[in-house]
């Protein structure tokens, strides 16, 4: 699937969600509309923190940070990016998430020390469920949420032949997050 694909597949998915939502239950965190929430991508080196705002009865909106570190066969690279996301219910808990990584990253040579920028965009769409319950009298969710991710943008002043997975071609995304409700 070729990143035309991929964009033209995201933004009809996007814009066909307002109307399933409109015929959906209506969805109630039945909290303050505040939530916190991780990844468990913690585990391969990308560490992430968001706050989430239930911005009407079909839809959160998260915002928060992320920092990975990756090893290269020629080096090593950081990447800082904000996280924006958007969540939008089709039924229930069941819904579609779209999330963007305006992202600087550094890439630091390992034959000479040299250190080389690259700046990009970074978009998910996500599908998932988002399940509930109470555990020592808070409010806890776990959300599995499988999509695919990919490069929307990037300038790049890497040396020649070095890119990061999922540059050039979609990438499967195993996502999980966790998190409380406030």
């Amino acid at each position: 699937m070729n990143k035309t694909t991929v964009i033209i597949v995201t933004l009809v998915a996007i814009l066909a969600v307002p109307v399933a939502a409109a015929a959906s239950e209506e969805v109630d965190s039945g909290g303050s509309g505040w939530a916190i929430d991780t990844s468990t991508s913690a585990f391969i080196g990308i560490y992430i923190l968001r706050a989430e705002y239930e911005v009407w009865e079909h839809g959160d909106l998260a915002l928060g940070a992320m920092f990975r570190t990756v090893d290269h066969e020629q080096g090593h690279y950081e990447v800082y990016s904000p996280v924006l996301a958007y969540r939008q219910y089709l039924w229930r808990k069941l819904h579609l998430e779209y999330v963007v990584y305006p992202a600087y990253s550094p890439f630091t040579m390992d034959s000479d020390g040299s250190t080389h920028t690259a700046i990009g965009v970074w978009s998910e769409v996500l599908f998932g469920y988002k399940f509930e319950f109470d555990l020592w009298g808070v409010d806890w969710f776990v959300i599995p949420q499988p999509g695919i991710g990919f490069m929307t943008y990037t300038r790049s002043e890497w040396p020649k032949g070095v890119k990061p997975k999922g540059y050039d071609e979609p990438d499967f995304i195993p996502s999980i997050l966790f998190g409380i409700n406030l």
